[in-house]
């Protein structure tokens, strides 16, 4: 229900500064504006953290990088992982997740400086943080951000065809 309630809140606004604004020769990235509401409204009710504007665009800007080198490239061209220290892609690949670690523990610092009586029950991050099956604060942030990984590319890139397909017929809508 909050995950409703909140990705609903941020698609009406997402609606009204952006989608209602637009000239009619304006174009924009469907599935790159999705995705960043899903990112956001995943933020908001599984870490109960409030990513601001750049936050947001640099979660989707890092993940890009990171999955393109990390599932394309280097299982296909496996001497990449050997040999990754030549090639700059896959040194920005690497400094790019070592951010998004970075970005993580900011979100689990937020947590932990949270008053108790203001944690929402049942959250992603409250389980893991309070799970003991994450002995250490490595493999929470990286529980964390594989739920980030793995939660918003296929939600966005769905609701962006949908988008997309409901716009070429509008018969249809």
């Amino acid at each position: 229900k909050r995950m409703t309630a909140v990705s609903l809140e941020m698609t009406e606004e997402w609606i009204q500064e952006t989608l209602m604004k637009q000239t009619e020769n304006e174009s924009f990235d469907v599935a790159e504006e999705i995705n960043g509401i899903v990112i956001s409204a995943l933020s908001e009710t599984a870490y109960e953290y409030k990513l601001s504007e750049e936050e947001m665009k640099f979660i989707t800007a890092s993940l890009r990088l990171a999955m393109v080198e990390f599932t394309r490239k280097s299982m296909v061209i496996p001497l990449r992982k050997f040999l990754g220290w030549l090639i700059p892609e896959r040194r920005r690949a690497i400094a790019e997740t070592d951010k998004l670690f970075k970005l993580v523990g900011k979100i689990m610092d937020a947590y932990r400086n949270k008053e108790p009586s203001t944690k929402v029950e049942g959250t992603i991050i409250k389980l893991i943080m309070e799970s003991e099956a994450f002995p250490t604060e490595q493999e929470k942030a990286a529980q964390l951000l594989e739920f980030i990984v793995a939660g918003h590319d296929t939600t966005a890139y769905s609701i962006s065809f949908i988008l997309i397909e409901l716009a070429r017929n509008p018969n249809e809508q």
